[in-house]
């Protein structure tokens, strides 16, 4: 074999190497966190499951170490351009029976939802959307929120920059 032909065939090798990885890549499950915060010995985070496909679930995990707790309920607050606040519960949103789940050792607490119907719900209920944020209501009367997030060109859920440091 000449020198060309050897050429060929290794660059053929890595085309197919990379043609395989790619798919290999596409097929495993990722999570993105969008926030994860502490408020008062509290964490709240926001999981986003599979972010760029069409069965991207969402899960809002709230968690305390030492404390006992029920959720009254869970929403999700709207923030506009304007800074005008409008709340609506996550269940009214999206239509189902949205509880979150506690755990057996009652110090965690998650919701999980897809995040199309999530959309859906913005659309049906012509929602400008600009921010927006989580919000757990507690029976002892506590509101937890999470940090203010938008949605990317690609639907992703992240934090935006306040633009008060540039």
């Amino acid at each position: 074999m000449n020198d060309e032909t050897i050429a060929i065939v290794f660059i053929l090798f890595m085309i197919g190497a990379f043609i395989l990885y790619r798919k290999w890549y596409k097929r495993q499950k990722k999570t993105y966190m969008a926030s994860d915060e502490v408020i008062g010995g509290y964490q709240l985070r926001v999981i986003e499951h599979n972010p760029r496909t069409n069965d991207a679930q969402v899960v809002l995990h709230l968690s305390h170490p030492a404390n006992m707790f029920q959720v009254e309920s869970v929403a999700v607050e709207f923030i506009d351009s304007k800074r005008n606040f409008e709340a609506f519960e996550l269940r009214v949103l999206i239509e189902e029976d949205m509880i979150p789940k506690l755990a057996d050792d009652k110090q965690s607490a998650l919701v999980k939802f897809y995040k199309s119907d999530f959309l859906r719900g913005i659309r049906n209920n012509e929602i400008k959307l600009f921010r927006f944020r989580f919000l757990w209501q507690l029976m002892d009367g506590k509101k937890l929120k999470t940090h203010e997030l938008a949605i990317s060109a690609r639907y992703i859920f992240f934090k935006p920059d306040s633009g008060f440091f540039n």
